[in-house]
């Protein structure tokens, strides 16, 4: 025999039936809004996409000419400084050398047998401009060792550059410059690996100066320091630095082959 439900029993049922309902459809009614605002979101970033597509479009399309105009300019100004840097050139100072020694050397230093060899050189500007803060750097080799060191003129610049009290030769003018170079065979022979004391002195010398906005210019110059003689090489004779001579007369200078160089 079936017991009945009671009305209370029922009622609380129907109560929470009803409630379940009550929460599917404000379930439902939530779902329909997030979805709602979900697509409005959507929607909102693909005008928003539309807007910055065309504002990059039209960028693109206002910007186009002022960049082709900025490179346009940016090639006068390429093309302004070239003929500017062209001008200064023409304008720039031109340092020419020539040198001269006396007919003979004395010896200084018998112990290390070191010998003393006076050089006068003789600078010309041959530009349009003053050259200043002169300077003058030397180094001596053996006609074996015809590379010299290649850092004269690195050296000449470095000081030229940062001196301001050098001498200034101006446009056409002429100065004769005096200068003494030590001599020490004995060390020369030792690093071109000779043994004989005969040989031409190699004398590597550069000239560097200051122009314009501080740049800077050289001259570079070799001569060999021998004895009039035979072709050996050239018209030269090597020097004897043997024996007890304290001088040595008869001496000529001749250009190297490497001539004079300039920047």
């Amino acid at each position: 025999m079936k017991k009945k439900i009671s009305s209370d029993t029922a009622a609380l049922i129907a109560a929470i039936a009803r409630e379940s309902r009550a929460n599917r459809t404000e379930e439902r009614r939530e779902d329909r809004g997030k979805t709602i605002r979900e697509y409005l979101t959507i929607v909102l970033l693909l005008f928003t996409l539309v807007a910055v597509s065309w504002q990059v479009i039209e960028m693109v399309r206002v910007y186009e000419p002022i960049r082709a105009q900025a490179k346009a300019m940016s090639e006068q100004v390429r093309v302004m400084n070239s003929q500017l840097e062209t001008m200064q050139n023409d304008r720039r100072p031109w340092i020419g050398v020539t040198w001269s020694i006396p007919a003979s050397i004395k010896l200084i230093d018998a112990e290390n047998g070191a010998w003393r060899l006076p050089v006068r050189l003789a600078l010309k500007n041959g530009g349009d401009t003053a050259a200043r803060n002169i300077d003058v750097e030397f180094d001596v080799d053996s006609e074996f060792q015809p590379t010299g060191k290649n850092g004269t003129c690195r050296r000449a610049v470095n000081v030229a550059s940062a001196t301001r009290f050098g001498p200034t030769i101006l446009p056409r003018e002429e100065k004769l410059l005096d200068y003494s170079i030590t001599l020490n065979p004995k060390e020369l022979a030792r690093d071109a690996a000779i043994p004989q004391p005969m040989m031409a002195i190699l004398v590597t010398g550069c000239v560097a100066y200051i122009y314009a906005d501080r740049r800077s210019g050289w001259t570079g110059f070799r001569f060999l320091v021998g004895k009039p003689g035979p072709k050996e090489p050239g018209h030269m004779k090597r020097l004897d630095f043997s024996g007890r001579a304290t001088e040595l007369s008869g001496l000529i200078t001749e250009v190297h082959p490497t001539g004079n160089l300039s920047e």
